[in-house]
């Protein structure tokens, strides 16, 4: 839009409502950091793809608004600087966010745990990779190269960048390989997962993993948002006043 034959008026107020975005952006993602900054957390499968995805697609967030400019946009219009930027956020958003939500439901749905191990390391190929194949482009964008295009000269010395780019590809499909490997043998090789493992707060993680067709043999009593915060504050109070540790079971008489 910014290069597109509109009056200079028009092209100035998309500039700074584009600008303007990084307002409600920022909010966002200093709610995010200051959440898991004050949080006590366990860096697991499912946070560890959350936090890349947000990592990956803030770098594509950060470019595209800095393209709205009028003068970085029209010296880069058309060249793989978008590219890169549209697919940074795009991966993050999609495989890495994509990824957070299966890792984080994959208990639930299978009744394993996925392993932690394999997940570590396809999540470090696939990180490593998305870098290596987006960071290059935006060297061979400043240098001129084109979106889309099929060829390019010598002269124009963005080789080098291709190619790298073309290594990070690779090291991103093995990693997205890696990936469904684990999510294929956990569901066989996996720790057998509790109804609750992750300390939700909504009720789907009262019922058994897998859930059985009918989900409970009780009606629980919803009285919050939170139902299974509700849930654990209850037994504690209850093993509390038996005198008994809260995260301990009550001794059979």
């Amino acid at each position: 839009m910014i290069t597109a034959p509109l009056p200079s008026g028009w092209k100035y107020f998309a500039m700074l409502m584009s600008i303007s975005l990084v307002v409600p952006f920022g909010l966002i993602f200093y709610n995010l950091i200051s959440t898991v900054s004050s949080s006590d957390f366990h860096m697991r499968a499912p946070l560890r793809y959350a936090m890349g995805a947000l990592s990956l697609a803030s770098i594509g967030l950060a470019v595209e608004i800095s393209q709205s400019t009028i003068a970085v946009g029209t010296q880069l219009q058309h060249t793989y600087d978008a590219w890169a930027a549209t697919h940074f956020t795009l991966i993050g958003f999609a495989i890495f966010g994509g990824m957070a939500a299966i890792s984080y439901w994959y208990p639930k749905i299978t009744g394993r745990m996925l392993n932690e191990e394999r997940a570590k390391i396809s999540f470090g190929v696939m990180f490593a990779g998305t870098l290596i194949a987006l960071l290059p482009l935006f060297a061979a964008g400043v240098s001129g190269q084109v979106t889309d295009s099929y060829r390019f000269y010598a002269v124009e010395d963005v080789d080098i960048y291709n190619l790298i780019a073309a290594f990070g590809t690779l090291i991103l499909f093995v990693g997205v390989i890696m990936a469904i490997g684990n999510l294929i043998k956990s569901r066989t090789e996996g720790v057998a997962a509790a109804p609750d493992p992750w300390r939700g707060d909504s009720l789907e993680w009262l019922a058994l993993s897998p859930p059985v067709e009918h989900n409970f043999d009780v009606l629980p009593d919803v009285r919050s948002t939170q139902p299974m915060r509700d849930i654990r504050d209850a037994l504690a109070r209850r093993d509390a006043e038996a005198g008994a540790p809260a995260d301990e079971p009550q001794p059979v008489a």
